[in-house]
């Protein structure tokens, strides 16, 4: 079985981001202003004044706010497998396909699930759920699988590299933490200088979505090396 390297796994999405620049910097504007939409709607829902949460509005803004936020979860899924396997031919009709919306969706709704169930228990089967099943989705999207089946391959693929899976989970962690703070300290200056401080946070919300989506391409990188099929030129 073929195995990948934490260092490898993230310089690999580091040179394709490098390689795509403008790509990757316009999905990070765009993943930022769908977060701001769904914040939007989340607070309209639950603050907004239009009759509170269990209210007819109230249900439909949050419903709607949920559908944006899963709607920018499966796009920068899209996304992060064409700029790996494919980097200089992104295409928006490859990004924008939407036939594994409901199975990308269910299977978030388990994974997210049995995260949160194992962290009742200690927390740490919540994570050994979340290194064995990481890869769920990817073939849910990229194989096109059933929940289930995908779930199933994750597991089998994850034999043998379950403790390097979970380093670059961890290592995911660290960056993004220091993205996201970096983050903040970027808005509350703007924030200061503009008197702008709502929009300075999502201005400054950039850089750790960026930060995602090199390390979105850097588990990509993972899956197809542990699948064994063919990877990009940025990994060579």
């Amino acid at each position: 079985m073929n195995t990948f390297y934490v260092g490898k796994a993230v310089r690999v999405g580091w040179e394709t981001c490098k390689a795509q620049p403008t790509a990757f910097l316009i999905a990070a504007i765009a993943l930022t202003v769908l977060t701001a939409a769904s914040d939007a709607l989340q607070w309209l829902a639950f603050e907004g004044g239009i009759g509170g949460p269990f209210s007819p509005a109230g249900i439909a803004a949050a419903i709607a706010g949920l559908a944006v936020s899963i709607v920018a979860s499966y796009w920068m899924a899209l996304f992060t497998l064409q700029a790996h396997d494919e980097p200089s031919a992104l295409s928006i009709s490859a990004i924008l396909r939407w036939d594994s919306l409901v199975p990308y969706t269910l299977g978030g709704i388990l994974y997210i699930g049995g995260i949160l169930i194992g962290a009742v228990f200690l927390i740490v089967p919540g994570i050994i759920f979340a290194t064995v099943y990481i890869f769920a989705y990817l073939f849910i999207i990229d194989k096109r699988l059933g929940v289930i089946a995908s779930f199933k391959e994750s597991a089998r693929i994850t034999k043998g590299a379950r403790w390097r899976i979970f380093g670059l989970l961890a290592a995911t962690a660290g960056i993004i933490l220091g993205g996201s703070a970096l983050s903040g300290l970027v808005a509350g200056i703007v924030g200061q200088l503009l008197s702008l401080e709502p929009i300075a946070y999502y201005v400054a919300l950039v850089i750790p979505t960026l930060a995602m989506l090199i390390l979105s391409v850097s588990f990509v990188h993972a899956y197809r090396m542990l699948v064994g099929t063919k990877i990009s030129d940025a990994s060579a």
